[in-house]
């Protein structure tokens, strides 16, 4: 497999968390005894990755400090703070030309800091060694897409466009991404930009070839209130998923 490495999206605001944590970043919020980030961590070693960087913005020195004294000087976890507000896609484009990483990963797993998709990743990385592809992303199917837009995928797997929110069964976007380097090589670094309606679109235009991979996994989102009083059940419930 080609080297990859994981960009973790942890720059938000997390204002509708304010109240329930008002100087935490919604990653560093406790949940089954540890910071929601920490379970993203194992996730992504249990899935036989070890090194990291993670896109900080607001509070983003609460980050830093938890990343140092877990990396214990390993090399393993580079931060990368964003100044100012850039987006999904801006702050991931912004995290891949910051990186230090030696050498240059040949693609990125992108993922958010405050959510986790208990999907099995080989499939997904795989696609860094498949030549066809220039990347993909993780659907997760539903009864009705109508709270979160869609996917439209053709016959060969392969996403044609992100859809508009409507009622009904489909594929939706789980927000983990596999890209190649070379898919963000010509894209301006420091603009705000969304990895939607932005950087995806731009990429299907080219045309790049981004797969799909859909998998029925359980997820959580821990960025309101409500999902927050149901993350640590999930966690609890779903412990061999962050288990090497």
């Amino acid at each position: 497999m080609n080297q990859v490495m994981p960009v973790i999206l942890a720059g938000g605001l997390g204002s509708r968390l304010r109240h329930v944590a008002p100087n935490l970043p919604k990653p560093m919020v406790e949940v089954a005894g540890a910071p929601f980030l920490e379970w993203v961590l194992r996730y992504l070693e249990a899935n036989g990755l070890d090194r990291f960087v993670i896109s900080t913005g607001y509070r983003g020195e609460v980050i830093e400090e938890y990343a140092a004294a877990r990396d214990g000087g390993r090399g393993r976890i580079q931060c990368v703070r964003e100044t100012t507000p850039l987006g999904t896609g801006g702050a991931f484009v912004h995290a891949a030309r910051m990186s230090t990483a030696s050498p240059q990963p040949e693609a990125w797993l992108v993922l958010n800091g405050d959510s986790v998709v208990l999907a099995p990743l080989a499939p997904l990385l795989a696609l860094a060694d498949e030549p066809d592809w220039q990347g993909g992303l993780i659907g997760i199917p539903v009864p009705d897409t109508s709270r979160y837009g869609s996917l439209e995928v053709d016959d060969t797997g392969a996403l044609t466009r992100f859809k508009e929110k409507q009622p009904g069964s489909g594929l939706i976007n789980a927000g983990v991404y596999l890209l190649k380097g070379d898919l963000i090589a010509s894209t301006p670094e420091g603009q705000r930009l969304s990895m939607e309606e932005d950087l995806f679109p731009d990429f299907l235009k080219r045309p790049a070839r981004l797969r799909v991979h859909a998998t029925d996994a359980p997820f959580i989102d821990m960025g309101t209130p409500e999902s927050l009083a149901l993350a640590e059940g999930f966690i609890r419930a779903n412990q061999s998923f962050f288990e090497r």
